[in-house]
């Protein structure tokens, strides 16, 4: 560090910088690690080495789960990369975005994937994962928006074309919904409603057929003697 430090902005300061990375990421010094990288960072943002102390960076920092910092390294390591491996380290970083549920920053790096490239299959997939947190927000206009563009990149699956057209149906009132959702709300009747006082109805009418009951004359449900239906039988003379 002494001879990055006397040799700053010079190819032997930066040289020195590099061996200080590498022996850090030897020592599987994680805060060493990142110290270090910063400082090359800062101290040689044009380095065409960046690259992979980025990568290497973000691996780090998602072995110790700090997932937030490790995809920044992650979609800083990929902006500085062309290749397929810039495309990966991409779609690495947008799959950590959409499980922290940043659907903003996932849809970014998605916008850049699709024009990247990339298989129709890797496009979908990743496509999907941005879609859910939309319509998980409810945000049906932005799910439907993603999606299509999407399609229209090439992307393509039985998955992304159910997203699609479920955000495209019309959608039921919030109250409906969560009839639904109840345990017998689809094909079922759901749960008997009670009326005030926490009583159901169907109690609450058995109880006035026994109040009715109560109301008739007990002598006249009294069964009557053999002798006394007999004479009621005769006529009257």
């Amino acid at each position: 560090m002494e001879i990055a430090q006397k040799h700053a902005g010079t190819e032997l300061g930066e040289k020195a910088l590099i061996n200080a990375f590498v022996t850090a990421r030897g020592e599987g010094d994680p805060e060493k690690i990142f110290d270090v990288g910063e400082k090359l960072i800062r101290a040689y943002p044009s380095s065409d080495k960046l690259a992979d102390v980025l990568a290497t960076m973000g691996k780090v920092a998602l072995d110790t789960l700090q997932f937030g910092r490790g995809a920044t390294y992650l979609e800083a390591a990929a902006r500085r990369k062309s290749d397929n491996e810039g495309t990966e380290l991409l779609k690495a970083a947008g799959t950590i975005r959409a499980r922290l549920g940043e659907r903003n920053k996932a849809e970014q790096n998605l916008n850049t994937f699709l024009r990247l490239g990339g298989s129709a299959q890797d496009k979908a997939e990743m496509a999907v994962k941005v879609a859910k947190l939309h319509i998980q927000a409810a945000d049906w206009t932005a799910a439907i928006a993603l999606l299509q563009k999407a399609s229209l990149s090439g992307a393509s699956s039985a998955e992304m074309m159910y997203l699609l057209g479920y955000a495209m149906l019309p959608k039921e009132p919030a109250a409906r919904r969560r009839e639904l959702l109840r345990p017998g709300g689809v094909g079922g009747q759901g749960r008997r409603r009670r009326r005030p006082g926490g009583r159901r109805r169907g109690a609450v009418l058995h109880r006035r057929d026994r109040v009715q009951d109560l109301r008739v004359d007990p002598a006249e449900q009294r069964p009557q003697p053999a002798s006394a239906r007999r004479c009621s039988r005769r006529s009257p003379t």
